[in-house]
């Protein structure tokens, strides 16, 4: 199992706290060795914030969605179904810091057929 799996499975059993460590060491590795500008790269930055999140600390998810959103846009395109979960992921971000008209924005970009 790597890391990225070990850490997606601490956190489906609820184990954030576990996850984080783990989820900060797979955006490490994947940015050194793919660099900071790869899809994957943003799929992990995406995956952090989701665990900062998850243990309430959305003011940290921010950056991390926001960057994972532009990385995701500039490789594949704003129009990449990556793209719109990228996008999808950042208005969930949004509206837990209570910003729903951001999110609502941003939902009005993706459609009410993508998920």
């Amino acid at each position: 199992m790597n890391l990225g799996n070990l850490a997606l499975t601490n956190g489906a059993l609820g184990r954030h706290d576990e996850a984080l460590p783990l989820k900060a060491s797979a955006l490490a590795v994947t940015e050194s060795v793919l660099g900071p500008d790869h899809p994957d790269t943003g799929w992990c930055l995406t995956s952090l914030a989701v665990t900062y999140s998850d243990l309430g600390r959305h003011g940290e998810a921010l950056p991390l969605a926001e960057r994972a959103l532009a990385v995701v846009k500039a490789a594949l395109g704003p129009d990449h179904p990556m793209t719109a979960l990228r996008l999808r992921s950042l208005a969930a971000t949004y509206r837990d810091l209570g910003r729903d008209e951001d999110a609502a924005a941003l939902e009005r970009r993706l459609g009410p057929d993508v998920p």
